[in-house]
């Protein structure tokens, strides 16, 4: 398994099950952890769980889109650690439609998706760069390579973190900085700290459009994120890594029975 020893890692979003996977997966494989969400208690929940088991984590409370959080996050790294490693933004909203249909909060999913991530980025840059060797990963879905017209604002945040990803990751090579994306699609949220090696069984239409046949897991992210983070992805950057089970891969006419 690649290991993360004595490396620091940021992850933004943990509040969620896909955030609480990678986080705790980067700690018991050797990196130090700053747990940050919106969510003080879920926050401080990820770093109890973690430093329980003998890791070593931190927790920290930002509210999404404020860059004067986004600073005391690089701050409390800064002071607890001096260097960044590794930088995963997990945080992710979803459209919400009037009774129209239309999506309602565009600028509030535009701010979460796409501004955060970009916020932290370039707020952590003199830290990533310290690292001679950082990895920045972006939890992007697969409704932002193709498009998802039920979705109409999530699909385009993700979408440009993909764009985002590729113009990074071409920008900051010679900082010896790496930037890559995982396009997630069809993960099934787990309550936070549940088993998460049962076997996943149809849940919806999904499943019968995922060649694979079944849903994904938290830790199918964690794992993707893992090898990103480790320097055993060290030539790889600017790219973009479906984790779906094959959904990409086929037309939705070929899954169908």
């Amino acid at each position: 398994m690649p290991q993360l020893d004595g490396l620091v890692a940021v992850v933004i979003g943990v509040g969620s099950s896909i955030g609480s996977a990678c986080a705790v997966r980067f700690a018991r494989s050797g990196a130090k952890v700053l747990a940050v969400d919106p969510n003080p208690v879920a926050a401080e929940e990820v770093a109890s769980d973690i430093n329980a088991g003998g890791g070593e984590a931190v927790a920290c409370t930002a509210a999404v889109g404020s860059g004067a959080d986004v600073d005391r996050v690089a701050t409390v790294c800064e002071q607890a650690w001096q260097r960044l490693d590794v930088l995963m933004n997990c945080s992710a909203e979803m459209d919400a439609l009037d009774a129209d249909g239309a999506t309602s909060n565009w600028e509030s999913v535009l701010r979460t998706n796409l501004l955060d991530p970009i916020l932290y980025t370039e707020r952590m840059l003199p830290l990533l760069r310290r690292s001679g060797g950082a990895s920045v990963i972006y939890l992007s879905s697969i409704d932002g390579l193709r498009g998802n017209p039920n979705l109409p604002a999530y699909s385009v945040s993700k979408g440009g973190l993909v764009t985002l990803v590729r113009v990074l990751a071409g920008r900051h090579a010679g900082d010896r900085i790496r930037f890559n994306c995982i396009a997630s699609g069809g993960i099934l949220q787990t309550p936070r700290g549940a088993q998460d090696d049962r076997p996943i069984a149809d849940v919806s239409q999904l499943f019968q459009l995922t060649p694979l046949r079944r849903m994904g897991r938290p830790s199918d992210i964690a794992s993707a994120a893992l090898f990103f983070a480790s320097p055993d992805s060290e030539y790889v950057t600017g790219t973009v890594l479906p984790v779906d089970g094959g959904r990409i891969a086929v037309t939705p006419g070929t899954m169908l029975s």
